[in-house]
């Protein structure tokens, strides 16, 4: 894959490209299933995590380098943090964040305060923050450069998920609200300088509870991962829904949902392994990439530097145009 990399760097997607996506290499590393994985912003690693054990692979070069090991705590998401040989870890035991050097394997920082399983973890684009949300009821901000590790700031939500922006400037909190015995899906943004005042806007739909929420590089959508087989992209501006897709399996699982780099696609995975590929403002499917996955794809990530998609189940698998060649 080495020289196929370098070839892809200035590459646009188009639905030519989305729909000769070729399975390049395929990873049998981990011994559960996949529950997290992320590129370095530079688009040269990808690491990935089960239950009880972190993968890192070079993607330049398509190999895998390092596993480390953390059975004590079990790992239940992953981030790279702003360096590439360093990741932000979720663990499910104590529920602690864990800033975790890979080049050294070791413990930088623990970072402690939530008393319950941390559902989402999000790393500032611009900056050292990072936020979590937690089955506590708490949203918190933290600071990987704090010299004590506690969290900045605490809002209590009943937030299960959030998200920066491409800007790092707000940050989205989705949530359910319950009026009269009716419940409501909402999205609510926040200003990170004045988010103690409150949220500056919020939206209400009619949906299943949101499970995963993304804001795409260009600022203009975002993306939400229903229960249930429900994905809504939303006008970031204006909270409008500019499409609803249904097409795709997943009847009780929590499916990571995500854009292309260029925002004009969204990719996620299904529980019958089928991996989609719709177009952003449409909805319309470009690709279902059929017969690799064979247990339920939960992780899915375009890579944001290189004309790369990533999937995952037990395995790992790369996806690069079908123009580029024969692995």
């Amino acid at each position: 894959m080495e020289t196929e990399q370098q070839d892809q760097q200035d590459i646009v997607l188009n639905d030519e490209i989305i729909k000769n996506l070729k399975s390049a290499k395929i990873f049998k590393d981990h011994q559960k299933e996949i529950n997290s994985m992320d590129f370095s912003s530079d688009g040269k690693k990808l690491v990935t995590c089960d239950d009880i054990s972190l993968n890192l692979y070079d993607v330049e070069h398509g190999r895998k380098t390092k596993t480390l090991f953390l059975k004590s705590k079990e790992i239940e998401c992953v981030k790279f943090t702003h360096h590439n040989e360093a990741v932000l870890c979720a663990t499910k035991k104590d529920h602690q964040i864990l800033y975790w050097s890979l080049h050294e394997n070791q413990i930088i920082k623990q970072f402690t305060g939530h008393t319950d399983s941390i559902v989402s973890l999000e790393i500032n684009p611009v900056n050292d923050q990072f936020l979590t949300t937690s089955k506590d009821q708490s949203l918190r901000l933290w600071n990987l450069e704090s010299k004590t590790p506690s969290c900045e700031s605490k809002l209590d939500l009943s937030s299960k998920n959030s998200n920066f922006d491409s800007c790092g400037l707000i940050f989205a909190v989705a949530y359910q609200e319950t009026i009269a015995g009716t419940s409501f899906s909402k999205v609510a943004l926040y200003d990170l300088k004045n988010y103690d005042t409150g949220c500056f806007t919020d939206w209400k739909f009619e949906c299943s509870e949101i499970k995963q929420i993304k804001f795409s590089n260009s600022g203009k959508y975002i993306v939400c991962a229903c229960a249930e087989n429900y994905i809504m992209v939303l006008d970031a501006y204006q909270g409008n829904e500019i499409t609803t897709i249904k097409d795709f399996v997943n009847d009780n699982s929590i499916l990571e949902v995500s854009f292309s780099p260029c925002s004009t696609y969204i990719v996620s995975g299904s529980e019958n392994g089928i991996v989609h590929i719709w177009k952003t403002e449409t909805g319309e499917s470009v690709n279902q990439l059929k017969n690799q996955h064979f247990l339920k794809c939960q992780v899915v990530k375009f890579n944001p530097k290189f004309c790369i998609l990533a999937t995952g189940c037990k395995n790992i698998i790369l996806w690069i145009p079908n123009s580029y060649g024969e692995q």
